[in-house]
């Protein structure tokens, strides 16, 4: 027979084989929810930093677009930041700089210091220049709080001597352009006239879409995300094999 001790004893354990088991499935649940609220937070974090990235941007092409008018520089919006003003109506989520054309018409050398100047009043310090004026010229400035930077290329209109037919190209340097002629790589375009768009509730001169058609390829509406270098081997239509 089982006496009462034993039976007492069974009892124990039994009720700590419950207890166990309620503790087991609160931790499970605590453990549930600090995922889901680890989760939350890391989305929420994406969302802020995108967020601010894109504020960011916009601060540093009104900065831009500030300097360039106070220089009574006529510009338009070009590559990159073309592409996503004309296709999402937005900064590019994966886009990290601010690009400008400007006709080489439209500026003259001497506009040049006049231009670093008056960007270095408006929150910009002079970051470097590529190619000479007259051949592949490409200015950079970097924006002093957020840290972006904005290209301006000046647009050069060219004879292609096997057609006889005018074309307008910028150039850009460094990475895989080192192994061009000339040391730099040089985008072509045909000429086009500007159009005008809203773009973050400021007007801008763009491009039209045949700008884009030549230099992202007839897909141009579908997002595809390369880098510098992969855009040079694949990814821009327009690059000038030389």
């Amino acid at each position: 027979m089982i006496n009462n001790k034993e039976l007492s004893f069974q009892h124990c354990i039994q009720v700590l084989t419950i207890i166990l088991s309620l503790l087991l499935v609160i931790l499970m649940i605590y453990i549930i929810c600090k995922e889901k609220e680890n989760l939350n937070k890391y989305e929420n974090m994406t969302d802020t930093t995108g967020e601010q990235k894109e504020q960011d941007m916009l601060t540093t092409l009104k900065d831009a677009k500030k300097s360039l008018d106070t220089a009574n520089i006529n510009f338009f919006l070009a590559c990159g930041t073309a592409l996503g003003a004309i296709r999402e109506n937005k900064f590019i989520s994966y886009d990290g700089d601010i690009d400008l054309g400007v006709f080489k018409s439209d500026v003259k050398k001497d506009d040049i210091l006049k231009i670093i100047s008056i960007f270095e009043n408006n929150n910009f310090t002079f970051y470097r220049k590529f190619g000479e004026f007259n051949h592949g010229f490409e200015i950079t400035f970097k924006h002093t709080k957020t840290n972006i930077n904005v290209d301006i290329f000046i647009v050069y209109e060219d004879i292609d001597l096997a057609t006889n037919t005018k074309f307008w190209w910028v150039a850009s340097y460094t990475g895989a352009c080192d192994n061009f002629k000339y040391g730099k790589c040089r985008y072509k375009n045909t000429p086009f006239d500007l159009d005008k768009t809203s773009f973050y509730n400021m007007t801008f001169n763009v491009p039209p879409e045949k700008y884009l058609v030549e230099s992202y390829g007839a897909d141009w509406k579908i997002p595809k995300q390369f880098s510098y270098d992969e855009g040079i081997s694949d990814g821009y239509t327009n690059i000038i094999k030389e």
